[in-house]
């Protein structure tokens, strides 16, 4: 079955290679391991990693079980070229389910011990990364109108050499329910994801939370890409620890004096709740439109293009 679907991937234009593999298991489990496997498409999308290895019992073959720590080479079709990333984790395990048809029903990974960078440059750390695609995201009966995707990253640390950051290097958590609803990516990317938005594609966020240094941010809306491709979208924010954030973004130089204090301003008018530790909660709209990130009517800082 697995030499099928390298024949099947190859008239495709996808190369599949691997320097061995070797099958065993049996009579309990179906288990393949293969050796510096590597996936690369036509259009520059490519895996690569030291070691994967499946296994699936027999009475429930379409459901596997898969382990693949070390580093993984990744590389992403961009507008002007191809970005390599390098990831490093200590410990990536994960489950694939599969329909009757042997097409992708869900997907599900967690990592520990992450290490990410583009390939040569600095270094982003998490202690652990979590993605669920699929049915498994909306098992917990979220209802899904696209593709379901959960994502929390934990004990995030930024690159040293990445500059200044007002709100600091560490975020403790990351975290977004998404659901990506349109039609279905077709041809090579980017161009695909350009094509999806404009044919009305966009992600739903049910659920989002930040917290980084002073900052509690959560709240949901809707993102998609305007014609140059940078974020064009809509969210209600709800943020507690407004003012220490707007006095950290004003002291790094992100944002001139004179609108923090309209900031301000604005955040306490809009400050009606309190947390149980009677933190004061802002709610507040916030905006990504003509290539800026707006909080309220203000024009924060500009957005560039995802790719």
């Amino acid at each position: 079955g697995f030499a099928a679907w390298q024949a099947e991937r190859a008239a495709e234009g996808t190369r599949v290679a691997y320097s061995e593999q070797a099958i065993g298991g049996y009579p309990f489990s179906l288990v393949l391991t293969i050796e510096e496997p590597e996936i690369a498409r036509a259009d520059g999308l490519a895996w690569s990693a030291p070691r994967l290895r499946g296994e699936a019992a027999v009475w429930s073959p379409l459901t596997i079980d898969f382990d693949a720590p070390g580093r993984h080479g990744i590389s992403l079709p961009v507008s002007d070229g191809i970005v390599n990333l390098d990831l490093k984790a200590e410990q990536a395990i994960g489950r694939l389910r599969l329909t009757l048809r042997g097409e992708a029903e869900s997907f599900g990974a967690e990592l520990n011990g992450v290490e990410l960078s583009e390939f040569g440059g600095p270094v982003t750390t998490a202690e652990n990364l979590r993605v669920e695609i699929g049915s498994e995201a909306s098992a917990a009966g979220k209802a899904s109108a696209g593709l379901p995707i959960d994502i929390c990253a934990e004990g995030i640390r930024l690159p040293e050499e990445g500059g200044a950051y007002p709100l600091g290097r560490d975020l403790a958590r990351f975290q977004a329910a998404l659901d990506v609803r349109g039609e279905r990516l077709q041809g090579n990317w980017p161009e695909a994801a350009a094509a999806w938005s404009a044919q009305g594609g966009v992600v739903q966020v049910s659920e989002f939370r930040l917290l980084w240094g002073p900052l509690d941010l959560g709240g949901e809306g809707a993102m998609t890409l305007d014609p140059q491709r940078r974020p064009l979208g809509a969210f209600t924010a709800r943020i507690v620890g407004y003012l220490e954030t707007v006095d950290a973004l004003a002291k790094g130089g992100l944002i001139e004096l004179g609108e923090a204090s309209i900031l301000k301003l604005g955040g306490m008018a809009l400050s009606k709740d309190q947390t149980e530790q009677g933190r004061p909660i802002v709610t507040i709209p916030l905006t990504a439109q003509d290539g800026s990130l707006h909080v309220g009517p203000l024009p924060v800082f500009p957005l560039q293009p995802i790719f």
